[in-house]
């Protein structure tokens, strides 16, 4: 029951902030990212320095380039997380949105892949290039059915994102690899942050904002207090419950800001800061 609360809030939610599933991996952990074996290369949560600088936590998947069968060979991470097996095609999903950054000396060249029925597996047929050296950057990899190419099984891409039924892949393969839904068998080092299914397409408008505001404290009883970094023209707050119902709005005109929440109900909402420099969005636990 709990799963398809949340389900639900996250789909009821799209149509405002564009996105559903979210790994943001501020719980201290993987978040269901893995390789198929345990090995010395599994990714690892980092707990500072992710796109939002000191005390934002992050992923960092690496490999050893050798294969040897027993894991952690190719550029390559799993989810079998049931947040990420749904039916990408009515849930309105047309793109993968993340944070990368390239920390090795090659260049990544960034892909998904799906397992669906029939033993079917479809992967992008264009990757997204994240060149070494550079810091964070935010990259979107689209997945509708003209963006993917089938691999191997008897059913039709459509059907697959329909029903993603077993697992997701994010790998980095420059072609060499003619099978898509393998990764690169060089060395590679890449660091992720907020891999979200988003209903929409990057824009400037969905701009990201990277610390636009802090609350305190969290979790909260009575009160829920914002200080921005900056006060930027026609800034706006919203807060989001279970549910994807929005249950407070409002214009902030300083620096700081104090919310009632006395009154609401104990649990996770969303709070969204929107200005005309971007968005920012944070979670918020009323006890």
């Amino acid at each position: 029951m709990k799963q398809k609360l949340l389900f639900l809030f996250f789909s009821l939610l799209m149509s405002i902030s564009g996105f559903s599933q979210l790994d943001d991996f501020e719980d201290g952990t993987v978040q269901g990212w893995k390789h198929k074996f345990s090995n010395a290369y599994e990714p690892t949560n980092i707990s500072t320095d992710g796109p939002a600088g000191a005390g934002d936590n992050y992923l960092q998947m690496s490999n050893s380039g050798v294969e040897d069968f027993n894991g952690g060979s190719r550029h390559i991470m799993y989810n079998t997380d049931s947040r990420w097996l749904i039916d990408y095609t009515s849930a309105g999903i047309v793109a993968i949105r993340m944070d990368v950054r390239n920390a090795g000396v090659n260049d990544l060249h960034l892909r998904v892949a799906f397992w669906g029925g029939n033993n079917t597996w479809i992967g992008s047929t264009n990757a997204v290039v994240v060149p070494t050296g550079g810091g964070w950057q935010t990259i979107e990899i689209p997945i509708t059915v003209s963006d993917f190419t089938k691999v191997s099984g008897s059913d039709v891409i459509a059907n697959v994102l329909a029903d993603v039924n077993s697992e997701m892949r994010i790998l980095s393969n420059d072609g060499s690899e003619t099978s898509l839904k393998k990764g690169d068998l060089r060395v590679q080092i890449s660091n992720f942050d907020n891999i979200a299914a988003y209903t929409t397409y990057l824009n400037t408008r969905s701009s990201k904002l990277k610390n636009a505001f802090s609350i305190s404290p969290n979790p909260g009883r009575d009160k829920l207090n914002l200080r921005l970094s900056k006060l930027s023209n026609n800034t706006t707050v919203e807060v989001f419950d279970v549910l994807g119902k929005k249950i407070y709005v409002d214009n902030i005109q300083a620096m700081t800001k104090t919310v009632n929440v006395s009154r609401w109900n104990n649990g996770v909402y969303l709070v969204r800061l929107i200005s005309d420099e971007g968005t920012q969005t944070k979670r918020f636990v009323k006890q």
